[in-house]
């Protein structure tokens, strides 16, 4: 038996996330060369160019879908199926990666003659193909690369995210399937404070802070943690139901401004960064239940067409945006078209955003979905 389960919502901020990804990566000197003056439009962009929070936001989601369908799996077999759960992850997240490794290791190095680059600075491959990325990261920390460097180690830093993830769903349901279902709460408990926990320890180091699985492991365990809570308590899951728009509207832009004025918080005490998460999980873990179990929420992401319909290609778009960026950079180097200037960049970043998104939807039409589709021969809950 198979049960259809579908967040009308989900795909539409899995594109707004990945768009900002995107931006936070391409159009960084955008602002800077508009030569604005505005203070609060600066925030703004600041807030845009932060990638790593657009990530943990991704972790967050991931959480929540994923504990949700297992639980969910729980909840009509009595049993969780770990291997077939393997095997959706892998049909899902391993044709692209491995390719993307194909090319950023193989394909593009050569190519671009980049060798130079790789050479000093020491990635170490195996990591990426055993999906501990985020731990070379912390290993590249050490010889403090420049600016170039970390243009030729975009694709090296996107992978990261996926390895925590995968880290994830290597532990995630063997928790569920051997604990019993009355102690789930305290997974998710103790997940959050013990992440936290190892937050506080290392309050100094911005890239155990960033990169670390147990200093991320606090946004997958919110997004847990909120599925377990929609599944378990129908009070709960009602409560969204109850909110009137005005109070999800003013919760919205609330939380809004607390990430535009975030640094100034942070700063109100040593520990601020380190306990950053509990807001960002909340907040975006609001934003989650609101988008799916608030019949009445004052914006509802899912009406807006070109978002849910590009949603499904944002793994794509977070993957392969590094890329095309490397395919627009070598035709201009190609050229020696390009001026410093703010109308060049915004013509290149655009340019650049409709490559990566042609690039996104033939992997996912031609190559990634031949692959998903095998998915439902592994699955109790199928996407409607």
């Amino acid at each position: 038996m198979q049960k259809k389960v579908y967040f009308q919502n989900l795909d539409a901020i899995r594109f707004i996330l990945a768009l900002m990804v995107f931006l936070s990566h391409q159009m960084d000197r955008l602002f800077v060369l508009s030569n604005c003056k505005w203070i609060f439009l600066g925030r703004i962009w600041n807030l845009i160019a932060r990638g790593n929070l657009r990530v943990s936001m991704f972790f967050i989601l991931s959480g929540f879908l994923i504990t949700y369908i297992l639980l969910k799996e729980k909840e009509l077999t009595d049993h969780i199926n770990v291997k077939n759960f393997y095997i959706r992850r892998i049909l899902r997240i391993w044709p692209l990666y491995f390719l993307i490794l194909l090319l950023s290791f193989g394909i593009i190095p050569v190519a671009l003659h980049l060798t130079e680059i790789i050479n000093t600075i020491p990635v170490r491959l195996p990591y990426y193909i055993a999906f501990l990325s985020n731990f070379d990261l912390l290993h590249l920390d050490k010889f403090h690369f420049g600016p170039a460097n970390s243009m030729a180690l975009y694709i090296q830093f996107l992978t990261w995210s996926v390895s925590v993830e995968e880290q994830f769903y290597l532990v995630w349901p063997l928790l569920l399937l051997f604990i019993k279902p009355r102690y789930y709460i305290f997974i998710f408990i103790f997940t959050i404070i013990a992440s936290v926990a190892f937050r506080l320890y290392y309050r100094i180091d911005d890239f155990i802070l960033g990169y670390h699985t147990f200093s991320v492991a606090v946004y997958l365990a919110i997004g847990g943690l909120s599925a377990y809570l929609i599944l378990k308590y129908r009070s709960f899951q009602n409560l969204f139901s109850l909110i009137p728009p005005w109070v999800s509207g003013l919760i919205y832009i609330s939380g809004s401004v607390g990430l535009l004025y975030r640094l100034e918080i942070m700063k109100i005490s040593p520990y601020g960064m380190a306990l950053m998460p509990l807001f960002y999980g909340s907040f975006f873990a609001f934003i989650l239940l609101d988008q799916n179990f608030s019949p009445q929420s004052f914006l509802k992401l899912g009406r807006f067409k070109f978002l849910s319909y590009w949603g499904k290609y944002s793994y794509g778009i977070y993957l392969l945006h590094p890329v095309a960026m490397g395919i627009v950079a070598l035709c201009i180097a190609h050229l020696n078209i390009m001026e410093a200037n703010f109308f060049n960049y915004l013509i290149t970043g655009l340019v650049t955003l409709a490559l990566t998104m042609a690039m996104s939807y033939v992997s996912y039409e031609f190559y990634e979905k031949r692959f998903l589709a095998m998915k439902k021969k592994f699955s109790v809950i199928v996407r409607d």
